[in-house]
């Protein structure tokens, strides 16, 4: 169930970030309408998580490393990429067996 709330989650966001990336700039509130609370929403998630799983806010601060910092800041959510023929995922990294244990993705 833990892994489930963190999927949405991380779907969510995603689904989010495409929606409004190209919009953003077209009205100087529009963060504000779209998510008023956003702080709140993300605290109320995490306390929920955490009750369940208290290991989980480590395990998501080494999910943001391992996907931000190793390349010098760049963000680019590459540990959610399944394997294909042409895509060798970070999931199955052996460094990453631990974080694949904690948090599942889709």
């Amino acid at each position: 169930e833990r892994k489930t709330i963190v999927r949405s989650e991380v779907r969510r966001g995603r689904d989010l970030h495409a929606r409004t990336h190209t919009y953003a700039h077209t009205h100087a509130q529009f963060f504000e309408i779209l998510c008023p609370q956003p702080h709140a929403i993300v605290q109320d998630i995490m306390r929920n998580v955490t009750r369940q799983d208290p290991c989980m806010p480590a395990s998501l601060i080494r999910l943001h490393f391992h996907d931000c910092f190793v390349r010098g800041c760049e963000c680019d959510a590459s540990i959610l990429l399944n394997n294909t023929a042409t895509i060798v995922s970070e999931q199955t990294s052996s460094s990453k067996q631990k974080l694949n244990q904690r948090i599942r993705f889709d």
